[in-house]
């Protein structure tokens, strides 16, 4: 009963580490893909920054920007975050009121806003605020949506203030940020679309375009989504192969005992007679070991998938190339040097969190999947002793 014990812990705290880890996992993997065009300087000014009217000369894109800024509701400082209509999809969070503001309405420069549900209730008492208004440094805005803030994830991405959407163009923008350049850029690709030269095709469309393209850098996250997904999925085919390891084990404890004991009694008699004293027990190992191997090969086919790697991560010559790694790490090392004030992206930054908080899951859920499989080596030893 005490070893019994000792295996149901493990394997009700590894259950309940995986399922944790996809209730994280999830507040990213459902967010669109995108690929991120980020200024490198965190303050860009207009005269070096990408401009409106220069986006819309890219073709086969939907591009969404923003700018940053601070502001003042209500007394307190809040982020005012300038986007054009098209930003609404890459929102990433759920708007429980009314609409994000339309293409039409940036086009247009109309004083609109979308605010966060907490923002309404600090305002007005409740989250129903559509057509209501709310003021931005002195500035009146006509609330079109409102947002919820679901997400754990995301108040540890963020800077502890609200975020308020308006458009560009309007009063807010014009009085605050106009000179200001685009310090971020959405474009949405679909998996399709994106590839492993991705990021050099836009950078060169956008310096068709623009010579400021050169203050801009470039990040695919098209395949973010994938990467996180894979996490609970190494664990689930690492358990599989320990318990494939562990059938493997029994059924070739069982075959050389039956082996030893045949041997043994052709000593004696023949094959045949051996077989006929008790045809019903070998015709059940035989069929044990059919089912163990068939069991096997059932958990490698339900526990095996193509994972995925960014290309630039795998060299092309041997896997084990480890200056071709360290390189990669030079140059990530390089880069934050060369230009430490690179716009920060809350995809981003939501993104190396997912990283960090999956890759911490699957260090516990390795070490719980080894004390598994010392619990079921212990159990086999301990049944093999009593005769089961």
């Amino acid at each position: 009963m005490k070893k019994l014990r000792s295996f149901l812990i493990p394997l009700l705290l590894l259950l309940g580490v995986i399922f944790l880890q996809i209730l994280f996992s999830r507040e990213f993997t459902t967010l669109p893909p995108r690929v991120e065009v980020l200024s490198l300087d965190v303050q860009i000014e207009n005269s070096q920054a990408l401009q409106p009217f220069e986006l819309k000369k890219l073709t086969g894109y939907q591009v969404a920007f923003q700018q940053g800024t601070s502001g003042d509701i209500l007394g307190q400082p809040v982020n005012v975050i300038i986007a054009n209509g098209l930003y609404g999809p890459f929102l990433g969070r759920e708007l429980i009121q009314g609409t994000f503001f339309t293409e039409q309405a940036s086009h247009l420069g109309l004083n609109v806003a979308v605010i966060s549900e907490e923002l309404a209730i600090q305002a007005y008492g409740t989250p129903a605020v559509i057509e209501d208004t709310i003021e931005i440094n002195h500035h009146a805005y006509r609330i079109v949506g409102v947002y919820q803030k679901n997400s754990l994830l995301y108040a540890l991405s963020s800077n502890g203030r609200e975020d308020v959407y308006i458009p560009v163009n309007s009063d807010f923008h014009r009085e605050v940020g106009s000179d200001q350049g685009i310090q971020r850029m959405m474009i949405n690709l679909d998996q399709e679309g994106a590839g492993a030269f991705i990021e050099n095709k836009i950078l060169r469309d956008l310096r068709g375009v623009s010579r400021n393209a050169e203050n801009y850098r470039v990040k695919d996250y098209t395949k973010a989504g994938i990467i996180i997904r894979q996490f609970p999925r190494i664990t689930g085919f690492i358990a599989a192969m320990m318990l494939i390891l562990c059938v493997w084990h029994g059924m070739l404890k069982t075959l050389k005992s039956k082996v030893k004991r045949i041997r043994k009694k052709l000593e004696l008699l023949t094959l045949r007679e051996i077989i006929m004293e008790d045809p019903s027990g070998y015709m059940i190992s035989l069929l044990s070991i059919l089912i163990s191997l068939m069991g096997m090969i059932l958990l490698y086919r339900l526990s095996a998938f193509k994972i995925y790697i960014p290309p630039r991560y795998i060299p092309s010559e041997r896997l084990l190339q480890f200056d071709y790694y360290r390189e990669i790490i030079l140059q990530g090392l390089q880069f934050r040097n060369l230009y430490p004030g690179l716009t920060p992206s809350p995809y981003g930054r939501l993104y190396g969190l997912q990283l960090l908080i999956n890759t911490l899951f699957l260090v516990i859920e390795m070490l719980l999947i080894v004390k598994l499989y010392r619990c079921i080596k212990s159990l086999m030893t301990a049944w093999e002793g009593d005769g089961v």
